[in-house]
């Protein structure tokens, strides 16, 4: 199983490819979901990226630590710089 939350069609193929996946079914549906709540805060430039790279690989890595205690073979996938 792949989870990508917002892959072009092009990053999408690329990480299909790349994970060498056969047999595929692709979901897809909208970012604006129910089950989401949406804040705008003010931003500080230099404390958002800082931010964004505290969370997400976090966020990540938690699923991905889950899904291995349960005993289901993963492997995390950050496409950016670590």
């Amino acid at each position: 199983m792949a989870l990508m939350a917002t892959a072009t069609p092009r990053v999408q193929k690329d990480i299909l490819n790349q994970l060498q996946m056969a047999r595929l079914q692709v979901f897809t549906i909208s970012f604006n979901r129910n089950n989401l709540k949406y804040a705008v805060l003010p931003k500080k430039p230099k404390k958002v990226i800082q931010a964004l790279c505290t969370v997400c690989p976090v966020m990540t890595d938690t699923m991905a630590d889950s899904l291995q205690r349960a005993g289901i073979l993963e492997l995390d996938y950050h496409a950016g710089p670590q």
